[in-house]
């Protein structure tokens, strides 16, 4: 066969092939992603994005969102699944052109069912258009387009602002290609084409001026213009979370993960074929070797470090994101070791031996991927909207606080299916600027302000009287308010001061909910999916606690144990089961159940050190933890074992030193064994710890005055 027609034909069949794979595994819908609710809000009714403002991805996604096909979410995944597709068509194109059609098919196929490039096909986002714009830009300076490649790289910041960080890897092909004498010249027209690329940002003023639906930060001004560019409200950062640390402290952490996800995502033979690689393009092209190190060690290892967050699921899911770009200039690399073979190993057949092995490979990643990061049956998103939406009453607002949830509830009202008088309420925003004045120029004389305290709470609900207040799971409740919220189906209603009860029914997220797919924490591979679960599991446990403070026992046990099926390591609904048994004197139960609290809160408690939660987090989930086992010391002591109650008690107090019950409970042992000594140190640390606590105050002089006696005796 031609040469040139076999490439072209497998030129097709890359392009077509990951297209169809990407189509079949595709969300019907909206998926759960970080900011995909917000992005098909906001394209798809020409609104004002979270900063940068992602201009260029807004525009050309509302023209898909025209397509007549299905529903907008939908057409924005086929819009990521057609870039990503395209990207690999590209990539493809140079990799063939720099090292052979046989290393450039392999290098590619092991992109195509890599998890992080499949994930991000198949949802509403903007990350694989900035693929398409970061290998369209690669195959531009390689066949010197210079003033296209400028043009391009201004147009795709407005898909990305990451492609800023791609520029070293950029300069190196543009001056290695071009002769001094001739790069002013070149300089200045670039310079004109850029121009007219990142002008498209001009979208962002010229629409804000339109007030738009959604309107962030609301760039009609020049200084608000100027702020969204540089992510001012941010602090210039990936994430407002990485200011909680020193500069550099989460990078090793978190390099030692994507390392990881390298030998995971592209099997551990990549990491030897992309290291032989760099050192064939030593030997052949350091034109190429430095554009790929540059790329490479700017988008990952420099990326990594200025995100500086911690290592925990939440923060480890918002950088994966930004792998892409590194992986790409690593399959760059991996490609040359492919071509570095056929020069090492002169037989045809030993090298068609080892590209057969990577072929076998490849597919074996397919296949162990495939049902992990296929969204074609994930309803969740579209399923939680419902949900939520319909479990409060009209005209309503509902505060939701975590970006999944929230940015799911803005397409449910905007988008569909659009109920304008359930109105969404970013915790995070509602404080701001710019969020109130929006909602109010959609819904006149609606006044919306802080969310922290409950004194704001109040505020909001005087300052709309009529409209009923709700809480998702995942907002942050006030101490002092939370009495005052009671469960509505999904969500949580707030009860003005003064409100004795209100009917409350389980109804909504019981028999009127609407649930498709697996309802099991642990059963995902990834984030965000999870991350509703746990919402309907908080639900439940919610209506747990409600049933408790009603005296309703045996209705609450069936609560907490859904809590439990769809979230299993929730320590706080196995707790409230240990209590419900030891209460009936059912101890063997009690046991059980205290077992399953302290080895959750175990769990927790690791987690929190792992993953450098705040302090506060950590002492909080400390000090619920020495209660589990303070709780299951008491259980074990009713079933005759001292020993074992002792030991749960000291364990109690190593995680909180402070903890009354652990210190009481083993002051009655000591009692009760004639050790006064240990029972005037345990009451003198409750007295210390807890002044307000009456127990000590009852039988610290006494124990003092035994205490006495039997030093007066020896």
């Amino acid at each position: 066969m031609p040469e040139r027609l076999s490439h072209r034909l497998w030129l097709a069949g890359i392009l077509f092939g990951a297209f169809g794979l990407y189509l079949h595994t595709m969300g019907p819908t909206l998926v759960p992603y970080r900011d995909a609710g917000e992005m098909a809000t906001s394209v798809t009714r020409l609104g004002i994005v979270h900063p940068p403002g992602y201009p260029f991805y807004t525009l050309l996604g509302h023209l898909f969102t025209d397509l007549p096909l299905a529903n907008p979410a939908y057409r924005l995944n086929l819009l990521s699944a057609a870039s990503l597709a395209l990207a690999w068509a590209v990539l493809f194109t140079l990799i063939s052109a720099l090292w052979g059609t046989a290393a450039a098919v392999l290098t590619i196929l092991l992109g195509v069912v890599s998890f992080q490039f499949w994930t991000h096909a198949l949802i509403s986002e903007m990350y694989t258009l900035h693929l398409l714009m970061l290998s369209g830009l690669l195959w531009l300076l390689h066949r010197r387009r210079f003033g296209a490649a400028a043009f391009l790289f201004g147009l795709g910041l407005g898909v990305r602002m990451d492609l800023l960080l791609c520029g070293p890897a950029f300069a190196v092909l543009f001056f290695k290609q071009v002769r001094k004498e001739e790069r002013l010249s070149w300089l200045i027209r670039g310079a004109l084409f850029f121009t007219v690329g990142v002008s498209v940002f001009l979208y962002l003023w010229i629409r804000a001026n339109g007030q738009p639906h959604l309107n962030w930060g609301d760039p009609s001004t020049f200084e608000r213009f100027w702020a969204s560019l540089i992510r001012r409200s941010y602090g210039s950062t990936l994430d407002l979370l990485s200011m909680s640390y020193r500069t550099g402290e989460n990078f090793w952490l978190e390099f030692k993960l994507y390392l990881s996800h390298l030998g995971r995502d592209f099997t551990l033979l990549s990491l030897p074929l992309a290291a032989l690689g760099l050192r064939h393009l030593w030997k052949t092209s350091r034109m190429w070797l430095a554009a790929i190190l540059a790329g490479w060690l700017f988008t990952g290892p420099l990326f990594i470090f200025l995100g500086n967050l911690p290592p925990n699921p939440h923060a480890v899911a918002i950088l994966e994101a930004a792998y892409l770009a590194p992986d790409l200039f690593f399959l760059l690399a991996v490609g040359a070791g492919l071509a570095w073979l056929r020069v090492v190993i002169p037989a045809s057949a030993g090298v068609t031996v080892i590209y057969g092995l990577l072929g076998v490979l490849i597919i074996a990643q397919g296949v162990r991927f495939y049902p992990a990061v296929s969204k074609r049956h994930n309803w969740m998103a579209a399923d939680f909207v419902r949900n939520a939406l319909y479990s409060a009453r009209e005209p309503s607002l509902i505060v939701a606080r975590s970006d999944v949830p929230v940015f799911s509830l803005f397409y449910g009202h905007w988008i569909y299916p659009r109920l304008p008088w359930r109105v969404p309420v970013a915790q995070g925003l509602a404080g701001s600027a710019w969020y109130p004045v929006m909602l109010a120029r959609q819904i006149p004389k609606l006044d919306i302000g802080p969310l922290r305290t409950a004194a704001d709470w109040d505020a909001v609900a005087k300052a709309n009287p009529g409209w009923a207040l709700y809480g998702a799971p995942d907002t942050e409740w006030p101490p002092d308010l939370h009495p005052r919220m009671v469960p509505a189906g999904l969500l949580m209603r707030y009860l003005p001061r003064g409100t004795s009860s209100i009917i409350a029914s389980d109804t909504l997220l019981k028999d009127y909910g609407v649930y498709r797919g697996r309802y099991r924490y642990d059963a995902y591979y990834e984030f965000f999916t999870p991350e509703l679960i746990g919402q309907y599991a908080k639900a439940w446990m919610e209506w747990g606690r409600l049933l408790v403070r009603s005296r309703q026992e045996a209705e609450s046990v069936t609560a907490f144990l859904r809590a439990l099926n769809l979230k299993p390591d929730m320590p706080y609904p196995a707790f409230q089961l240990g209590f419900i048994h030891f209460s009936r004197n059912d101890l063997s139960r009690a046991d059980y159940y205290y077992h399953w609290a302290v080895d959750n809160f175990r769990k927790m408690s690791r987690e929190a050190e792992a993953w450098k939660s705040f302090p506060e987090i950590r002492e909080y989930v400390r000090r619920d933890q020495a209660q589990a086992l303070a709780h299951w010391g008491v259980v074990q002591e009713r079933m005759g074992s001292s020993e074992r109650a002792i030991a749960l008690y000291r364990k109690a107090l190593e995680s909180d030193p402070a903890c009354a019950d652990a210190r009481y409970n083993l002051a009655v042992i000591f009692w009760r064994a004639g050790r006064w000594a240990d029972v005037v140190e345990h009451l003198q640390a409750l007295a210390a710890a807890h002044p307000e606590d009456t127990r000590w105050r009852a039988y610290l002089p006494k124990a003092l005055e035994q205490q006495q006696r039997g030093n007066v005796v020896k």
